[in-house]
Protein backbone atom coordinates (compact mmCIF):
# COMPACT_ATOMS: atom_id res chain seq x y z
CA UNK A 1 0.00 0.00 0.00
CA UNK A 2 1.36 3.42 -0.88
CA UNK A 3 1.89 6.10 1.75
CA UNK A 4 -0.83 8.21 0.15
CA UNK A 5 -3.34 5.35 0.29
CA UNK A 6 -2.41 4.58 3.90
CA UNK A 7 -2.70 8.26 4.81
CA UNK A 8 -6.23 8.42 3.32
CA UNK A 9 -7.21 5.23 5.15
CA UNK A 10 -5.94 6.52 8.50
CA UNK A 11 -7.08 10.10 8.03
CA UNK A 12 -3.53 11.38 8.42
CA UNK A 13 -1.23 13.38 6.18
CA UNK A 14 1.29 11.64 3.95
CA UNK A 15 4.05 13.35 5.93
CA UNK A 16 2.76 11.92 9.19
CA UNK A 17 2.56 8.45 7.71
CA UNK A 18 6.12 8.89 6.49
CA UNK A 19 7.26 9.40 10.07
CA UNK A 20 6.20 5.88 11.01
CA UNK A 21 8.88 3.28 10.31
CA UNK A 22 8.17 0.03 8.52
CA UNK A 23 7.11 -3.04 10.56
CA UNK A 24 10.49 -4.66 9.90
CA UNK A 25 12.35 -1.70 11.36
CA UNK A 26 13.77 -2.08 14.88
CA UNK A 27 12.01 1.17 15.78
CA UNK A 28 8.62 0.07 14.46
CA UNK A 29 5.67 0.83 16.74
CA UNK A 30 4.89 -1.83 19.27
CA UNK A 31 1.61 -3.71 19.31
CA UNK A 32 0.60 -1.60 22.31
CA UNK A 33 1.23 1.59 20.33
CA UNK A 34 -0.72 0.24 17.36
CA UNK A 35 -3.57 -0.70 19.71
CA UNK A 36 -3.62 2.89 21.04
CA UNK A 37 -3.66 4.22 17.48
CA UNK A 38 -6.57 1.93 16.58
CA UNK A 39 -8.44 2.97 19.71
CA UNK A 40 -7.96 6.65 18.80
CA UNK A 41 -9.25 6.02 15.28
CA UNK A 42 -12.32 4.30 16.70
CA UNK A 43 -12.87 7.15 19.16
CA UNK A 44 -12.65 9.72 16.35
CA UNK A 45 -15.04 7.71 14.20
CA UNK A 46 -17.56 7.52 17.05
CA UNK A 47 -17.32 11.27 17.65
CA UNK A 48 -17.86 11.90 13.94
CA UNK A 49 -20.91 9.63 13.91
CA UNK A 50 -22.34 11.28 17.03
CA UNK A 51 -21.85 14.74 15.50
CA UNK A 52 -23.54 13.62 12.28
CA UNK A 53 -26.48 12.22 14.24
CA UNK A 54 -26.82 15.49 16.18
CA UNK A 55 -26.73 17.52 12.95
CA UNK A 56 -29.38 15.27 11.40
CA UNK A 57 -31.62 15.68 14.46
CA UNK A 58 -31.23 19.48 14.34
CA UNK A 59 -32.03 19.50 10.62
CA UNK A 60 -35.15 17.36 11.23
CA UNK A 61 -36.31 19.74 13.97
CA UNK A 62 -35.73 22.74 11.71
CA UNK A 63 -37.70 21.11 8.89
CA UNK A 64 -40.62 20.45 11.24
CA UNK A 65 -40.60 24.03 12.55
CA UNK A 66 -40.40 25.45 9.01
CA UNK A 67 -43.31 23.27 7.89
CA UNK A 68 -45.41 24.39 10.88
CA UNK A 69 -44.54 28.03 10.20
CA UNK A 70 -45.60 27.72 6.56
CA UNK A 71 -48.85 26.00 7.50
CA UNK A 72 -49.67 28.71 10.06
CA UNK A 73 -48.72 31.53 7.68
CA UNK A 74 -50.63 30.27 4.68
CA UNK A 75 -53.58 29.06 6.74
CA UNK A 76 -54.17 32.62 7.97
CA UNK A 77 -53.79 33.97 4.42
CA UNK A 78 -56.28 31.38 3.17
CA UNK A 79 -58.78 32.51 5.83
CA UNK A 80 -58.38 36.10 4.64
CA UNK A 81 -59.08 35.00 1.06
CA UNK A 82 -62.25 33.21 2.17
CA UNK A 83 -63.46 36.40 3.85
CA UNK A 84 -62.98 38.36 0.62
CA UNK A 85 -64.90 35.80 -1.46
Amino acid sequence: MSRAALARLLGLSVGTVGLYPARSSPTAPTDATLAKMRAELVRRARVTIEEAEMRAEIERDLAVHEARWHVEKYASEAENLEDVA
